[in-house]
Order: C-alpha cells, then sequence, then structure tokens
C-alpha cells in the first residue's frame, strides 16, 4: 500500500533534465545568494550540536513552551503566519523551528534526513532556550519528528501531530532514491521549479497542498517559497522525503512504547498524506493516542481549522 505523500516529486525530478534542455538550461537555475539576499531570516539563531538552527518564538517567555515543527517543502514561516501568534496571544510562548537543511538551519553532514536525527537536533535547541517539558506540535513531515521526539523524550507534555507523515507506506521506488537526491537533480529539480513557479507565483502549488480549502491572504508572500529552490536545500528537501519511507519503517516499531498523549488530528480531504495510512494507523500503535479525523478538510488543517489545532494545544499543557 502506498500513501499521497508528494507524489508528484518524482516525475519532476525525473523529467527535469528534458525539461532544462527545453527552457534554456542554466537560465532557469536560481541563484543562492540572490534567494538568500531577498529572503533574509525572519528570526534568530541557536547552536545546537555544532549547526545553527533558525528558530521564531513569540509569547511569554513564561508560558508553556509549545515547540512548532514545521513539513516539507516549507520552513518555519508555515508556522509563524497564524498558528503561533495565536497561541502566543493565548499565553504559550511558542517556537517555531526551521527543520535542520531546510529555511535558514543547518544540516548535519550524516543522516540529516532522519527524524530521529533532527530530533535530537531540535531538542538540544530547544533546551540551550530553557525550553522543558514542550509540547510538540508537527505538521506533515514535521508529525514524524513530533513523534520521534515523543519516543526520545517521555517527559514532554505531549504531542500534536497535524496531517503527519508517522508510518510506511512501501512505495517500491527506492532503487532511484540515489538519483533524486543527487546534486544534479537537485540543480534540474530546483530549476525546474522555479520555471513552474514563475507562471503564476506559485498559486498553482500553493493550491494543490491546501486543497479543499483556499489559500489564506498573504500566506505566499509570508512563507518566502524562494527558500526552497537554493539547490542544496532543494536536495536536502527531496532527501527527507525520499527516504522518510524507510526511516518510518524503523521508528514505527517504537509506538507502541510511547507515554506522552498524542492528539492527531488529520482531514479526510487531504490528498498528500493519507489520513488511514498515516494517522488512523498511528492512533491505533500509540497507546494514548487522541485520533480526530475532520470532514471537508485538507492538508492544512491548522490554516483550515486553528482554533481547534489550540484546543489541542491546550488540552496538552497541563499534562
Amino acid at each position: 500500500m502506498r500513501s499521497d505523500f508528494f507524489p508528484t516529486r518524482r516525475a519532476v525530478l525525473l523529467g527535469g533534465t528534458a525539461a532544462l534542455a527545453l527552457t534554456g538550461g542554466c537560465a532557469v537555475i536560481p541563484s543562492p545568494s540572490r534567494i538568500e539576499a531577498q529572503n533574509p531570516p525572519a528570526g534568530r539563531f541557536v547552536e545546537a550540536r555544532g549547526l545553527r538552527v533558525h528558530y521564531v518564538e513569540m509569547g511569554p517567555p513564561d508560558g508553556v513552551p509549545v515547540a512548532l515543527v514545521h513539513g516539507a517543502t516549507g520552513n518555519l514561516n508555515d508556522m509563524t503566519f497564524e498558528l503561533a501568534p495565536r497561541l502566543a496571544a493565548a499565553g504559550f510562548r511558542a517556537i517555531a523551528f526551521d527543520r535542520p537543511g531546510l529555511g535558514w538551519s543547518q544540516r548535519p553532514a550524516h543522516r540529516g534526513w532522519d527524524p530521529a536525527v533532527q530530533t535530537r537536533i531540535l531538542r538540544e535547541a530547544a533546551a540551550r532556550l530553557g525550553v522543558e517539558r514542550p509540547v510538540v506540535l508537527g505538521h506533515s513531515w514535521g508529525g514524524a519528528v513530533a513523534t520521534a521526539w515523543a519516543l526520545q523524550d517521555p517527559s514532554i507534555r505531549g504531542a500534536v501531530v497535524l496531517a503527519g507523515a508517522t508510518m510506511p507506506w512501501s512505495d517500491g521506488d527506492d532503487w532511484l532514491t540515489w538519483l533524486k537526491t543527487s546534486t544534479v537533480a537537485a540543480w534540474v529539480g530546483a530549476g525546474v521549479f522555479r520555471l513552474v513557479a514563475e507562471r503564476d507565483g506559485g498559486a498553482g502549488a500553493a493550491a494543490r497542498i491546501f486543497r479543499p480549502q483556499p489559500v489564506p491572504e498573504g500566506y505566499l508572500a509570508h512563507l518566502q517559497p524562494e527558500l526552497v529552490l537554493r539547490p542544496e536545500t532543494f536536495r536536502n528537501n527531496t532527501e527527507d522525503i525520499e527516504r522518510l519511507d524507510g526511516a518510518l519503517a524503523q521508528q514505527s516499531k517504537g509506538y507502541p512504547t510511547l507515554q506522552p498523549r498524542l492528539v492527531i488530528l488529520h482531514g479526510l480531504a487531504d490528498r498528500i498524506v493519507s489520513p488511514q495510512i498515516h494517522s488512523v494507523a498511528l492512533s491505533e500503535l500509540a497507546p494514548r493516542a487522541e485520533l480526530t479525523l475532520m470532514p471537508g478538510v485538507g492538508h492544512m488543517p491548522h490554516h483550515a481549522d486553528p482554533s481547534r489545532v489550540q484546543r489541542a494545544v491546550e488540552s496538552l499543557a497541563t499534562s
């Protein structure tokens, strides 16, 4: 059985060379320095395991801490568009992190794609910020980090998993991973994605992720989506996606031992991450899981129903 976790990425990467040949080759490859100059860091940096980790903090410093972890093909700005300000206004200390290798956070050279490795880095970053017993919230790919965090640190207040990619789906395509995560493929893929995005400013790609909900007004400008078009970042993002299945095949073996509470929210209209393969299966394995399937909601529940997500955080804050 396979999920619908970003299936079009394979077609883009494998067809990218031909597309570049037809559209001018290097002319469509973005300049990392230009992208970075036009999309500066939104927050601050903390060092963890010898790496710089980018974060944005909102809310009172003495509030219950909430670590917010974004999904694939994005950065912490997804969390700071509405959810982090909402939590901060409710009295929480909301800290959104760029996952290692995405946004402005550095990535380790060894197994940087592994949710367990990314989690250890973010846990140390949180500890250096004085965070103790946080609520951990992860969306999509970030759901793998949220569950890994719960496995590594049973003392957390709990984890909120939003449309999380948390279970293996065995898509049988692993033999191409080396090609799709190569440096050449990264330059090709970033160029093709830039070419496609320039046609409509990225609105089409965003619409596919948000559907059936509309993309919130101002979201794309806030997201700084060009950051993922830096070839190194594009490669990291692709590697995250392509290697997640294998990583979850190992990680999911520990779910029956999870001690913290999990609050799992997943839209039934999600066509990016399958609710049945991931969230329903996770809820059947984790001893203290509470699953809510949301009719008519797509892949972005924190934008579709942020008040429901806030209530999920609040339910764990006193744990």
